[in-house]
C-alpha cells in the first residue's frame, strides 16, 4: 500500500506507520510505501495524522498508447472491487510518456473501459461522480509504466470534519499534525501556540494528547463501498479506539492578538468539545507568558508570512517573536514555520534543527529552537535530545486507571466512536426529517398561494366580463363605439 503526504512529512508518516505495525516501510517522495493486512489499511485511514490518503495498488503494466491503456484497464476485473450501484471517479497523473500526455484524456479512456465492462455484463454502467464518488481510482503513468490503485480514503484525510468556519489563511490539518510530530512534542508537557489563528495546531495537539483518532468525526471512507469491505473489522477498530484513550495532565494554550481569530478558534474548539481542554486568551506575543508552574513545554506556531497575511512590519514582528521566545519562555522548545527567510533571521536564534516543508505552494522552513537556561553545555545536551527516539522499550505502559478516563471534567469523557457514529446518524436522520417537513410545508404554502392567485385571477376575469357585458348593453363599449358618434 501507499500512504501519500506533503513533501517534508515523509519521515513523520513513516514513524506513524511503524507504530501502527506496518512492515517493509519505504520512504518515497511525498509518499511512504508499506505492507499490511486489511485491518492495517482501515487503521491507517482512521489513525494516521500526517497522511493525505491511502492507496491500494491493484494492477501494474506498460502502456504504449491510449488504446493500449483502454484495453488493459478493461482487462481488470472491476466487478471484484465494486458493483453497479456505486459511483466512481478517476484521477490520472502522467509523467514523460512518449504518446499519452493529457491526464484528463487518459482518465476518460479509463472511465470508458470500466463503463464498457459493466455494460457488457449488465447492459448498464455505473454513474461517474467527480466530486463525491464512492469509488476513487488512481492512475499513475511514469514513462510507459502504468500503476492503478484504489483510493481507500476517498475525501483527503486532512478533511477532519471540524472546520465549520474558515480563517483567511487556514493551516492544513495534515501539515499542522506533521509540524507537531516533527517538533518532537512528548505529549507530556505544556503545548502553546502564541499566534494560534483559527486554532488548527491546538486542536491537532489535543487529539494527540488524549490519543483520539484524527478521523473520529468522519462519516465514511471509500473502503466502506468496496465489494470486500469487512464491517466486523471496522467495528473492532472503533471499539479499540476507546481503550487507547489516555488522560492529559498538562495544558494546551493558544493566544492571538486578534479577537476575530479567537472567535473562530473558540467556535471550532467548542464544536470538537475541547473547550474545557484548550485555553484561549487574547494577548500580543510579547506579553504572552507560559504557566508559572516550573514546567517546560513546547511552542509550535505558524506566524504570518506576508503572502496571504500582510503585516505592516513583518521583520519587526519576527524580531518581536524572537524577543518573546528568549525572555518569556526559557526552558521551552519552539518550532516555527515560515516562507520568509529574511523574516526568520530576525528571530535572532540559531535553529537546532531545520526542515523544508510546503504550505500550499509555498516553500517554507520549519525551524526548531532550544530556548535554554544556563550554560551552553546544558544547551548542547538539550539539543541532542530535541527529537526523542520512538523506542518501544523505553515507553511507559499506560496505567489501567488512565484507560478510557477523562477525570478532569473533559467533555470528551468516555468517548465511544460507535456511539458517536450512531449519534451522528440520528442527527442526520432528524435533519432529513426536518428538511422534508419544511419542504412539505413550503410545497403546501406554494399550492395554497397558487390556489389563491388562481381564484383572484378568476374573480378579476369575471369582473371584466361583467363590465364588458354591461357596456355592450349600454352601447358604450370602447371596442364597438364608432368615432364621431
Amino acid at each position: 500500500m501507499i500512504a501519500k503526504t506533503f513533501e517534508g512529512l515523509e519521515q513523520a508518516l513513516a514513524g506513524e506507520l511503524k507504530e501502527l505495525g506496518a512492515e517493509n516501510i519505504e520512504i518515497l517522495k511525498r509518499a511512504v510505501a508499506f505492507e499490511g493486512d486489511t485491518k492495517l489499511m482501515y487503521m491507517a485511514n482512521y489513525w494516521l495524522r500526517s497522511a493525505i490518503n491511502i492507496l491500494k495498488p491493484i494492477a501494474s503494466f506498460e502502456v504504449e498508447n491510449e488504446q493500449d491503456l483502454y484495453d488493459k484497464i478493461y482487462q481488470i476485473k472491476w466487478l471484484n472491487y465494486f458493483d453497479l450501484g456505486k459511483t466512481f471517479a478517476i484521477h490520472a497523473v502522467i509523467n514523460n510518456h512518449p504518446v499519452i500526455n493529457h491526464s484528463q484524456y487518459a482518465a476518460r479512456k479509463a472511465k470508458d473501459a470500466i463503463a464498457d465492462q459493466f455494460r457488457y455484463y449488465f447492459n448498464q454502467r455505473p454513474d461517474v461522480d467527480p466530486k463525491n464518488a464512492n469509488i476513487n481510482i488512481s492512475i499513475h503513468i511514469s514513462g510507459k509504466k502504468c500503476e492503478v490503485a484504489l483510493n481507500s480514503s476517498g475525501m483527503p484525510l486532512f478533511k477532519r470534519g471540524y472546520k465549520v468556519e474558515m480563517h483567511r489563511a487556514p493551516l492544513n490539518e495534515v501539515l499542522a499534525a506533521g509540524m507537531i510530530l516533527l517538533s518532537g512534542w512528548d505529549k507530556k508537557s505544556h503545548f502553546i501556540d502564541p499566534m494560534c489563528g483559527s486554532g488548527t495546531l491546538l486542536i491537532e495537539a489535543a487529539l494527540m494528547a488524549y490519543n483520539f483518532p484524527p478521523q473520529f468525526m468522519r462519516k465514511s471512507f471509500n473502503f466502506e463501498y468496496w465489494s470486500d469491505f469487512e464491517p466486523g473489522i471496522w467495528r473492532e477498530i472503533k471499539r479499540e479506539a476507546v481503550s487507547k484513550q489516555v488522560d492529559f495532565e498538562n495544558r494546551i494554550i493558544g493566544g492571538d492578538i486578534s479577537s476575530k481569530n479567537l472567535d473562530i478558534a473558540r467556535h471550532l474548539i467548542t464544536n470538537m468539545k475541547f473547550h474545557k481542554d484548550i485555553e484561549l486568551k487574547q494577548v500580543d506575543i510579547r506579553d504572552h507568558y507560559p504557566p508559572d508552574d516550573g514546567q517546560a513545554g513546547w511552542i509550535v506556531t505558524n506566524p504570518p508570512y506576508g503572502e496571504r497575511l500582510h503585516s505592516k512590519d513583518l521583520l519587526g514582528l519576527y524580531e518581536k517573536i524572537g524577543t518573546a521566545f528568549k525572555h518569556n519562555f526559557p526552558g521551552y522548545r519552539a518550532s516555527v514555520i515560515s516562507s520568509d527567510m529574511d523574516a526568520m533571521k530576525m528571530i535572532g536564534l540559531k535553529p537546532a534543527r531545520k526542515q523544508a516543508l510546503y504550505n500550499g505552494g509555498l516553500l517554507c522552513t520549519f525551524n526548531t529552537y532550544e530556548l535554554y537556561e544556563g550554560s551552553k553545555k546544558a544547551k548542547k545536551e538539550a539539543v541532542a535530545d530535541i527529537v526523542p527516539e520512538n523506542n518501544p522499550a523505553e515507553q511507559e505502559e499506560t496505567p489501567e486507571y488512565l484507560t478510557n478516563l477523562f477525570t478532569d471534567g473533559s467533555e470528551m469523557k468516555d468517548y465511544d466512536p460507535l456511539a458517536f457514529e450512531e449519534e451522528q446518524k440520528a442527527r442526520a436522520q432528524k435533519h432529513d426529517e426536518m428538511r422534508k417537513k419544511r419542504k412539505e410545508e413550503w410545497k403546501n404554502k406554494k399550492e395554497e398561494s397558487a390556489g389563491k392567485k388562481k381564484e383572484e385571477r378568476k374573480e378579476r376575469k369575471e369582473g371584466r366580463e361583467e363590465r364588458q357585458d354591461y357596456d355592450a348593453r349600454k352601447g358604450k363599449s370602447g371596442f364597438k363605439r364608432e368615432l364621431g358618434k
